[in-house]
């Protein structure tokens, strides 16, 4: 549907108040993930008004109902690509929906869950309004993976630190019944058949232990920064989190943004980066910089893995050379990092691919 066109946003208007009027629900909660095109690409941001007018519209038939049932309120939430940018190309305005009394803000990725986003850009949005953030959740670490899904109680711990550090409220689960699912056949196979029985209340320790930001902030992390999509998401934007050195380039180098909500000059804190490197032979050497300040060669290893990395794995991986760095701060800080890759010495032919940068911090010294 297009909703530059009033009957479709009146439609969309009686669909909710049908539903608030029907069933004892808690609110309207709208997925604009999926799917998130509500007007043509090219007309999205001109008819941005549209929809927070919409918006407004609806909040009051909400306000109604809750009126109707003696309530003081009923919730109101939407659910949001990831990056402000995305949201301004679809024509989602976020703090004018903020504005028209939203209660809540979706962060979302189409079906992966994301370390990187950027949740202080949407505080800002939000800024002197009630709106609350929930960046999402899921249980899929990058499209094109493993047959078995599944993030550990570190990683998920992780992404909320990353989202409670700046400016969330809390985290909402999104597809998050693949957590403990197995896919046989293909990508999205049929659940064992204990699933419901025996699977699905140990999903609920995973949620519940993200519940409170200190206790999350003070247990270990697993920090994934993992392609999301190999090559563009549903919004049209490309979230193929990858370093690519091309050979021919002077210098071969890339770079991509880590963020790690530690503060790892603490001592209690003991920090490692790991990655692999496709396309690279025994020759070549790559020089390794955070923030602008490299590693000497001396801190950093690297080993071969002649067979790469087969589906059953991970996502597909030529044979590759898995990098281990020692993180320190400085160089590393609190919030956005710099990687920056760049080979210095050329022995192969292939291109070189940098990918699955993974960051693992454990606490060392109860102390202190």
């Amino acid at each position: 549907v297009d909703y530059k066109h009033e009957g479709v946003r009146n439609t969309m208007l009686a669909f909710a108040k049908e539903v608030l009027e029907r069933y004892e629900v808690d609110g309207i909660e709208l997925d604009w993930m999926r799917h998130c095109l509500v007007f043509k690409p090219d007309e999205a941001e001109e008819n941005a008004p549209l929809l927070t007018d919409f918006i407004a519209k609806l909040r009051k038939v909400i306000d109604e109902a809750a009126m109707q049932r003696g309530q003081d309120k009923l919730l109101f939430g939407i659910r949001v690509p990831q990056t402000v940018e995305e949201c301004q190309m679809l024509g989602f305005d976020v703090r004018g929906w903020a504005q028209a009394g939203v209660d809540y803000i979706c962060l979302s990725d189409f079906h992966c869950i994301d370390f990187n986003i950027q949740v202080d850009k949407f505080a800002e949005l939000v800024r002197g309004t009630e709106c609350e953030l929930f960046p999402s959740i899921y249980a899929t670490k990058s499209i094109g993976g493993s047959k078995r899904r599944g993030l550990t109680h570190e990683e998920f711990r992780a992404a909320a630190n990353n989202f409670y550090a700046f400016g969330a409220q809390g985290v909402s689960p999104y597809n998050f019944y693949t957590q403990f699912m197995i896919f046989p056949g293909n990508e999205f196979g049929e659940a064992p058949p204990d699933f419901l029985l025996d699977e699905w209340p140990k999903a609920l320790e995973y949620l519940t232990a993200l519940r409170d930001p200190k206790a999350v902030a003070a247990g270990d992390k697993h920090y994934l920064f993992y392609p999301l999509h190999l090559n563009k998401c549903p919004t049209g934007a490309r979230k193929h989190q990858v370093i690519e050195l091309t050979r021919s380039d002077q210098p071969p180098a890339g770079s991509t943004r880590l963020r790690i909500a530690d503060d790892l000059a603490d001592s209690r804190w003991q920090a490692t980066l790991e990655f692999k490197v496709a396309g690279m032979v025994e020759g070549d050497k790559l020089s390794v910089a955070i923030n602008g300040k490299p590693y000497a060669d001396n801190k950093v290893q690297r080993s071969l893995d002649a067979d790469g990395q087969s589906k059953n794995e991970g996502r597909e991986i030529a044979p590759f050379y898995l990098y281990h760095v020692n993180l320190s701060s400085p160089p590393a800080v609190f919030g956005d990092n710099t990687l920056q890759l760049q080979l210095k010495n050329s022995t192969g032919t292939e291109d070189l691919v940098a990918q699955e940068f993974e960051v693992r911090v454990r606490r060392v010294n109860a102390g202190g």
